[in-house]
């Protein structure tokens, strides 16, 4: 496959300025070369480039997201995925389809349903154990900061009425005390030790579905909102590492690292050296991936 390719009949967006006239691009070995009229970015190339006419589309620098979580997001996409849901009624058929399909597995994990679907945003216990009685269910909503639990994924909790809110996090309850099913922000910690952890490739695997993604909608780079440990999901860190190793993360990524909220005076110190050592861990590795886009140079603080 030549590395020249010649874009044309094209209306082009530089990023600063829409310019009529300029609707052909040149790229030579994964760079652009030329912006122009036809004849004078052809020449920039070499003999035989792939001509791409893409009749009057408009062609734009890609987008970069300030505020994703991908490998969450992967996770989802390759679980039980509710993104898609429409209304209370089709999030459960999907959680039904799911569970009739997946018999073996013993919790079903996995998120995307919306709250605005739910009379305030709760949608209860109840509704899972109607469509599968037994089960140990999971589902983290669309914004990641609430989960929805059936009673079975509860009781392996230990879960009851007299279990305390955490510092950080509230366990929606009935009028009468009992926990209604769903889990804001840090009580959504409760549950991380019971939940499989998914491992090495299916992490990476995961990035990669959610990068798949993004390269469906134009994105090309983005902020990961969260690395670390949160809400029950696995530190990133590990999978972006090997994603960059096995040559499969072309996305320009940067990491967010994760300040947790148990951190206090006493032990800010011994905090910011793990941030400090985490962070060297992503590094300059562009001696052996010259394309490497990878760091880590921003902190995430959640202040409400």
């Amino acid at each position: 496959m030549t590395s020249d390719i010649l874009i044309t009949n094209a209306t082009v967006f530089t990023g600063n300025a829409l310019i009529p006239g300029l609707t052909s691009l040149a790229v030579s070995g994964g760079r652009i070369v030329g912006i122009g009229d036809t004849p004078t970015v052809r020449r920039l190339l070499g003999a035989s480039p792939e001509i791409v006419d893409v009749h009057g589309a408009l062609v734009t620098p890609g987008f970069l997201d300030c505020h994703v979580h991908p490998m969450q997001a992967g996770l989802e996409r390759l679980s039980c995925d509710l993104t898609d849901s429409t209304s209370a009624q089709s999030a459960l058929d999907m959680v039904a389809d799911y569970a009739h399909s997946h018999p073996d597995e013993e919790w079903i994990v996995g998120g995307g349903w919306h709250m605005q679907h739910f009379p305030g945003g709760m949608p209860a216990a109840e509704l899972l154990d109607s469509i599968a009685p037994g089960r140990k269910i999971y589902l983290v909503n669309a914004d990641h900061h609430g989960a929805w639990v059936s009673s079975a994924g509860m009781a392996a909790a230990g879960i009851d009425r007299d279990t305390p809110n955490p510092s950080d996090g509230i366990i929606d309850r009935n009028p009468d005390g009992t926990p209604h099913g769903t889990f804001q922000e840090g009580a959504m910690e409760i549950f991380q030790p019971l939940l499989p952890e998914p491992d090495l490739d299916q992490r990476v695997a995961a990035l990669v579905e959610a990068q798949e993604y993004y390269h469906s909608l134009g994105i090309v780079g983005w902020q990961d909102a969260i690395v670390g440990e949160y809400a029950g999901s696995t530190d990133s860190t590990d999978a972006y590492l090997a994603a960059v190793d096995r040559g499969v993360l072309n996305h320009i990524v940067t990491a967010a690292l994760w300040l947790r909220r148990d951190i206090t005076l006493n032990t800010m110190e011994e905090a910011i050296s793990g941030y400090l050592a985490q962070r060297a861990r992503f590094g300059d590795r562009s001696a052996e991936h010259p394309q490497y886009r990878l760091r880590a140079t921003s902190i995430k603080i959640m202040m409400d």
